[in-house]
């Protein structure tokens, strides 16, 4: 008898892998525009803190200003997330948009991100007005595996974004 409920438990959760979260996301419906807001507070590098980074980095390559790179070669490569949200957005008439004026805001928060561009950015839909979230999850982008660090970065934004497009229109049906 144990061995069947086990059998079962595992049978379970591993169709729960494999069926994927539908989030709801039918509040959208006759919006148009969501304002987009980055949190990077929580962001760590290859596992380790900006700071620790940061050193490493800066020890790794003593010709580059690593602070420099970090804040106008890596960072802005966000950016491309919403672009290819954008991209794929366009068909159901809703568009990102930095700082606008909208009845609900998406915050993207990196939570690692790898030499390669691989990471983890933690989404939050927030009732702009009520600063309530409506809907938290994580999306996992790919990075790419040739080019600058700034090019692998911008390779696994763009896969993000992609995937939070598609799960926002699947959420909209």
């Amino acid at each position: 008898m144990k061995r069947i409920l086990f059998t079962a438990v595992i049978l379970f959760t591993v169709c729960q892998m494999f069926a994927g979260s539908k989030l709801d996301f039918s509040m959208l419906k006759n919006v148009t525009m969501i304002n987009v807001d980055y949190d990077w507070t929580n962001l760590t590098i290859e596992g380790k803190k900006v700071a620790d980074w940061l050193d490493f980095r800066q020890a790794d390559q003593p010709d580059w200003d690593a602070r420099k790179e970090l804040k106008e070669e890596l960072k802005p490569q966000i950016d491309e997330m919403v672009a290819s949200a954008n991209g794929k957005l366009k068909s159901s008439n809703l568009i990102l948009k930095k700082n606008c004026s909208s009845q609900y805001t998406i915050k993207l928060s990196p939570q690692n991100i790898t030499k390669k561009g691989n990471n983890v950015i933690k989404c939050q839909l927030i009732e702009t007005k009520k600063h309530k979230v409506v809907h938290e999850f994580n999306i996992e982008g790919k990075g790419g595996v040739f080019g600058s660090m700034a090019n692998l970065w911008s390779d696994g934004f763009k896969d993000a974004g992609k995937k939070l497009a598609s799960m926002i229109k699947k959420g909209l049906k």
